[in-house]
This record gives structure tokens, C-alpha cells and sequence, in this order.
């Protein structure tokens, strides 16, 4: 009888692993099945793009897509575009916001803590229910309809973020850091920028790498706020290749696998400062 059992339970347990194991495969085709379809596209002639299904090989590999991309769109200055925009906004809003939430975060007074809060309740409001206001804001400083006015929008827009972050991660620091650096004789500023800034690094990089992957690809907010001919985004150029009356499907892919270059470099650069922000604040020190 309890052979029976314990062969029973073998069965149960090689069932829910075979189950497990078609879910993951199944997960994995889902996941890997628009990649598929990117480089399988970007690979096919025009024809063949509209004939053919989507997960149909080409017949002729055409590697010249991704030369045809830069001599029939602007993809070089857009992606430039695309960058400067992209680390701008990170670096003005990470100095900004890391100063501020070193103040937040040791100051210990009413003015402190509900700056805190307005950062963190700035969470709560849609970006849809300011976008008018942003934009009239905009126009009254002449922002509007130009790359300054976008890195502007998205260095506000992502303070918040940035707050909550920073302000987990310097109060996981202990206040003995600091109470050593004034013994030495460091101001405030010389104790952020020579101590606290080195150590927040690991947020710092997940910070840029969440925020910043927003900001490059982020369609909308460049079709809002740029007016045509003041210069384009990476995925307002990728866009030009598909329009209600013709799409070029094949460069369009081509564009899409030259804009995610500059991600890939950025995220296996700085990976092994990722685990460390996701994990920064958890554990108060």
C-alpha cells in the first residue's frame, strides 16, 4: 500500500512538473514571438512583407534593409535626437532630484515631509490631466515645439520617481556617515558630492535605466509637444515609414532593431548595478 502511494505521489509530481515545463515553453513562444517577427520582417522585400505571412521566412535575407533605413529616413539625427533627449533629462533630473532628496531625507521637519508627500501623491495624477496645462506652460516660455521643451517636461515628470527612490536609499545609509564627515570637516555639499553621490550609484543606474528606456521610447509625448521639421524622435522616424495610404514594413523593422542597439549597450553596461537599486531601501541600516 504505501509502495502504491509513493508511486502515485512520483506520478503527481512528474505530471505538475510536465505541466510546468509546457507553461514555460509556451510563455517563452509568446515572449520571444514579437522578436521573431522583427528580425524575420526587417529581413524580407516589400512584396514579400505583404504577402507573406509574418512568420514566413524570406526567400533572400535582405541585409541591405538596415543601409536603406539611413539613406531613405533621418534615422541618424533622430536617433541622435532620441539620446540627447534621453541623457539629458536623466542627468539634470538625477542631480536635481538626489540633492533634494538628501535634504528630504535627513531633515528631519514639517516642511521637509510634506514636500515629501506632494512628490509622492504626484503618483496618483495622470499625465492626461496636466498635459494642457504643460503645454500652455510651454508656449508662454516658447518651449514649445522644441527639443528643450521636451527634455524640460520629461526632467519634471520624472522628479517623483526619482524622490521616492533616492529618499529609500539615503535613509537605508546611517546618519554615522554623516555625522563622521562633518567631524572631518566636510560641509554639506562636499559630503553629497564626494560620499553620498559615489554610494548612490546602484539606484542611481536603475533609476536611469527604468526612466530613461521611458523617455527613448516614448511616442506620444514627442508627437504632442514637436512640431513637424523641428527635429524628430527615433520612434517618430520609425513611425514615418507606416502611414494610412502606404507602409514599408520592412524598414520599418530595420529602424525598430537599429533603436534598440543604444538600450541593449546602455542595460548590459550598467546591469550589474540594477539588482542592487531594485533592492535599495528595502532594509532601513
Amino acid at each position: 500500500m504505501l509502495n502504491m502511494n509513493g508511486i502515485a505521489k512520483i506520478h503527481r509530481k512528474k505530471y505538475r512538473s510536465n505541466l510546468l515545463n509546457m507553461f514555460m515553453v509556451i510563455l517563452f513562444a509568446i515572449y520571444i514571438s514579437p522578436i521573431f517577427i522583427m528580425l524575420n520582417v526587417s529581413l524580407k522585400t516589400q512584396q514579400e512583407a505583404i504577402l507573406t505571412p509574418f512568420f514566413q521566412l524570406p526567400g533572400k535575407p535582405q541585409f541591405n534593409n538596415l543601409i536603406e533605413v539611413f539613406r531613405q529616413s533621418e534615422m541618424a539625427s533622430s536617433l541622435l535626437n532620441s539620446i540627447i533627449i534621453s541623457v539629458t533629462s536623466i542627468v539634470i533630473c538625477v542631480l536635481l532630484t538626489s540633492m533634494a532628496a538628501y535634504i528630504i531625507a535627513r531633515k528631519k521637519s514639517k516642511f521637509s515631509k510634506g514636500l515629501y508627500n506632494y512628490f509622492i501623491i504626484s503618483f496618483f495624477v495622470p499625465g492626461e490631466a496636466v498635459i494642457i496645462s504643460v503645454m500652455q506652460l510651454m508656449k508662454f516660455y516658447h518651449l514649445y515645439g522644441h527639443l528643450p521643451g521636451l527634455i524640460f517636461f520629461y526632467t519634471s515628470s520624472g522628479a517623483a520617481m526619482a524622490i521616492y527612490l533616492f529618499c529609500a536609499y539615503i535613509k537605508s545609509i546611517p546618519k554615522e556617515l554623516d555625522e563622521a564627515a562633518i567631524v572631518d570637516g566636510a560641509g554639506m555639499f562636499r559630503f553629497y558630492w564626494t560620499i553620498l553621490f559615489p554610494l548612490m550609484k546602484p539606484v542611481i543606474a536603475t533609476y536611469a535605466i527604468i526612466v530613461g528606456i521611458n523617455i527613448y521610447n516614448d511616442f506620444m509625448t514627442p508627437l504632442l509637444f514637436l512640431r513637424s521639421g523641428s527635429g524628430r524622435t527615433v520612434t517618430l522616424e520609425i513611425a514615418s515609414f507606416v502611414s494610412s495610404f502606404a507602409a514599408n514594413y520592412p524598414l520599418a523593422f530595420s529602424g525598430i532593431i537599429i533603436a534598440t542597439i543604444p538600450i541593449l549597450i546602455v542595460f548590459f553596461a550598467a546591469q550589474k548595478h540594477i539588482i542592487g537599486g531594485l533592492t535599495a531601501g528595502v532594509v532601513k541600516g
